[in-house]
């Protein structure tokens, strides 16, 4: 066992929720269990699945990235359903969005060293500083 590893698992202090925190001992770091990390990637996961699901249930089959990538080169009149599936991306963006925010928030939680909470904070737009 490493010096900097702390005590065994069945040494560390069990937390309601589940499990012993996923922290490094004695650290300052706000402590998350792994019931609330499951929670977490759970909810992380139906967003993106909720997003990705009403986008393809509803939005019309155009091809939107031509659309947005073409900008004044564009033929006109735009191709019906244009309108209707760029409305339903808002959806698919706040679906995603949600699932990155909820899974950079457990890595910050969750990630010991400073390089990988670095990374994480990466993820929600902040300066990267290893």
């Amino acid at each position: 066992m490493a010096e900097n590893d702390g005590p065994p698992v069945e040494h560390q202090p069990v937390v309601a929720g589940g499990g012993a925190p996923l922290a490094p001992p004695g650290s300052l770091t706000a402590k998350i269990t792994r019931g609330q990390a499951g929670i977490f990637l759970a909810v992380a996961a139906v967003s993106l699945a909720l997003g990705a699901g009403l986008y393809g249930a509803f939005a019309p089959s155009v091809m939107t990235i031509g659309i947005e990538v073409r900008g004044s080169a564009q033929h006109w009149p735009l191709p019906v359903g244009t309108d209707r599936a760029l409305w339903w991306d808002f959806p698919l963006i706040l679906g995603y969005g949600v699932a990155l925010w909820l899974t950079t928030t457990l890595a910050i939680q969750v990630f010991w060293s400073a390089r990988a909470k670095s990374f994480a904070r990466l993820g929600r737009g902040r300066r990267w500083s290893p």
